[in-house]
């Protein structure tokens, strides 16, 4: 069955909700017929936080939330504050994963690469705590240039990379 969007009609996408559809179609299109995967993108309008993307791969479930960054900041030894990172979705991140849950930060840095944090060091981003350097050395796992999908996959459902 192909994959259909829902979305309320009074849903508009803006700004922030555009970059990072742009990343939701990226995963889509390198993972969307992955054998025993089942992924949803969650465009929730009334439950502040709740991350964009539930997945299920081969019985295990995670929550992550995706966010874009145009470019890092000139000076590597700058700190880096993902500007619409929200309180709401770092405390969701962590609540499930506190409740024994699979709960991700995906962020993409257009040419540069894509980091995945765990909600322990999501909130050392939100805090504005990290700088270049930093996200490439405490990211749960950094990929340069091109994401490694299946690698990706592993990590994000706690499958054999995990």
């Amino acid at each position: 069955m192909p994959h259909v969007e829902h979305r309320p009609q009074c849903f508009r996408k803006t700004g922030e909700n555009m970059l990072e559809s742009g990343l939701w179609n990226t995963i889509q299109k390198n993972l969307g017929k992955t054998p025993g995967l089942h992924m949803e993108r969650i465009e929730n309008v009334i439950g502040i936080g709740t991350p964009d993307v539930n997945l299920c791969y081969k019985g295990r479930e995670a929550w992550v939330e995706l966010k874009l960054l145009r470019e890092f900041p000139k000076r590597p030894t700058t700190t880096i504050k993902i500007p619409h990172f929200k309180a709401e979705q770092l405390y969701y991140l962590q609540q499930r994963t506190k409740a024994g849950g699979r709960a991700w930060l995906f962020v993409q840095v257009q040419g540069e690469g894509y980091f995945l944090f765990h909600p322990d060091q999501a909130a050392q981003i939100f805090r504005g705590e990290l700088t270049q350097e930093d996200w490439w050395m405490e990211a749960h796992k950094a990929w340069s240039g091109r994401c490694l999908w299946g690698e990706w996959l592993g990590l994000v459902s706690g499958g054999i990379y995990g």
